[in-house]
């Protein structure tokens, strides 16, 4: 067995210096060592899909016309009928963010696609 310079040999297995514990596998690592889960990268990954997901559904269904334009209906707050509610000229924010998550994905996917070729 092969041991860095930063890790000795030690009888049939090597030794981290600076702990004293055996150098195993991913899962006989310890804990300090371990690949931790990243909870920002999570939260970024759930972000990310809940985007994506709204941005697919709205492609084929929105619950009302994004570009519906009627004063009856103007600022009114969640409902049954309009689940994230009506912005000041009467539209559906739901409708409206379904559409609008496609073409922000459009938006960031050209942009990194930009910076990747720079």
């Amino acid at each position: 067995m092969v041991c860095s310079t930063r890790v000795s040999r030690s009888g049939d297995s090597c030794v981290i210096a600076s702990i004293g514990r055996p150098l195993t596998s991913a899962a006989g690592l310890p804990r300090a060592l371990r690949p931790r889960r990243n909870w920002l990268l999570i939260l970024g990954a759930v972000l990310v899909g809940l985007t994506v997901g709204l941005a697919l559904l709205g492609l084929v269904y929105t619950p009302h016309d994004p570009l519906d334009i009627s004063a009856a209906r103007r600022g009114q707050g969640p409902s049954r009928a309009h689940l994230a509610g009506t912005d000041q000229f009467g539209r559906d924010v739901l409708s409206r963010a379904m559409r609008a998550a496609s073409m922000a994905l459009l938006v960031g996917s050209v942009a990194v696609g930009l910076g990747l070729s720079a």
